[in-house]
């Protein structure tokens, strides 16, 4: 470097120390080029060697065994160095006991790096993985699996619970407006009779004060019967109930219900056959409840013929069981509701249709008066095809 001073001004000469850093950016590039060309020659060469001469068996087993113990691996394994050739594997080493054919392995591609990557693969399955997995992870999935169980269940419940408080909200509203129609027919009889005893224009002669006063009576029977019918249950149901056991014949109190019943079905042009076979009729149970049952199913057979009712009243004996029979060939019960006429309130829809009024309420007592006195109920019915109820209740034993 040379310096030439004139006056207090100085120039410099850099062509030399620009020439030297030129020099040693082109060494240092050859270097990196012969480097690269010689790094390619070689992963070319080692490419082509095969791959069972690349790998020592028994280093691989030692790798193998070190990086699974440090991932606190300890379950035994089969492994084995696999080529694909043509779509199939070929094992070129590994374990004696190795299964090229089990369900659950582990692959990974050798040699990654080469420049002709060839399709050489490390496999690695573990025979009793599932055990181990069952087994480590048994005190986490277990609870788990309750803890979903319950709250699946319990979402259910709750399902259930809603859908049914909407249906029994549903019933109990239809329920209502029955109980309101049943109730204030006879209240609006009675209020008019009444009211023509106090009409002063009205003659009142012996007849017309006979019949009048037959209307206020029967309109008030029929009005205590209605009270009488939904307190009788509400008793029930809270288990207040007293039952008056006594040893009963069920052929005669049958008898006594058809007798009673023969003139309102003949009245309506209809017949009732009864046939009461039953050898041994002997049951234990109350009278008065027995009775209501017999007369609510007589009583539906009727309300639900259409036109001139014909009815089946029988009893017989059938393996140890007084079986009571009620059948007629009225309107029927659709399959679907036949499972739910038994609950409260419940009564099977009929459209616009109501020519037939209730509460819903008379199969519902016969089904738990006869659950009382150890028993069974069951129908069959189709629509337009009529209806049969068969009561089963114990033999008492002798």
């Amino acid at each position: 470097m040379q310096h030439r001073s004139m006056g207090s001004i100085q120039f410099t000469d850099n062509s030399g120390q620009n020439g030297n850093m030129m020099q040693n950016k082109f060494q240092q590039s050859s270097a990196r080029q012969e480097r690269l060309i010689r790094s390619m020659e070689f992963n070319l060469n080692r490419s082509s060697i095969p791959v069972n001469k690349r790998i020592d068996p028994d280093y691989l087993k030692h790798l193998l065994n070190t990086e699974l113990r440090n991932s606190g691996i300890t379950l035994d394994y089969q492994y084995a160095v696999e080529s694909q050739i043509s779509g199939k594997s070929t094992v070129l080493m590994g374990s004696d006991g190795f299964d090229p054919s089990h369900p659950t392995k582990y692959r990974k591609l050798l040699f990654q790096n080469d420049i002709n990557v060839k399709p050489n693969f490390l496999t690695v399955y573990f025979p009793e993985q599932r055990g181990f997995l069952i087994q480590s992870t048994g005190f986490l999935v277990i609870p788990s699996i309750l803890l979903t169980f319950i709250i699946i269940g319990i979402f259910a419940l709750t399902l259930h619970i809603i859908l049914r408080q909407k249906k029994v909200s549903l019933i109990k509203n239809d329920f209502i407006n029955n109980m309101t129609h049943e109730l204030k027919t006879p209240i609006s009889t009675i209020s008019l009779a009444s009211q023509m005893l106090k009409d002063t224009s009205v003659t009142h002669t012996p007849k017309t004060i006979e019949h009048v006063s037959g209307v206020i009576f029967d309109e008030s029977k029929r009005l205590s019967y209605q009270v009488e019918k939904v307190l009788q249950m509400a008793v029930f149901n809270e288990g207040r109930l007293k039952l008056k056991m006594s040893e009963i014949n069920l052929n005669d109190v049958a008898g006594s219900v058809a007798s009673n019943f023969q003139i309102r079905v003949t009245s309506q042009q209809g017949e009732l056959h009864t046939k009461f076979a039953a050898e041994k009729p002997i049951i234990k149970g109350d009278e008065v409840h027995i009775t209501n049952v017999l007369f609510n199913l007589l009583d539906n057979a009727v309300k639900y013929s259409t036109e001139n009712p014909e009815i089946e009243f029988t009893t017989e004996n059938k393996n140890g069981w007084v079986v009571v029979a009620v059948k007629d060939k009225g309107i029927g019960i659709p399959r679907e509701h036949q499972k739910q006429i038994f609950e409260r309130f419940y009564r099977v829809p009929t459209g616009n249709v109501h020519n037939v009024k209730g509460f819903g309420l008379g199969l519902s007592y016969v089904k738990r008066i006869i659950d009382v006195h150890n028993g069974q109920i069951k129908v069959d019915s189709a629509p337009g095809k009529g209806t049969r109820f068969r009561i089963y209740l114990p033999v008492k034993v002798q």
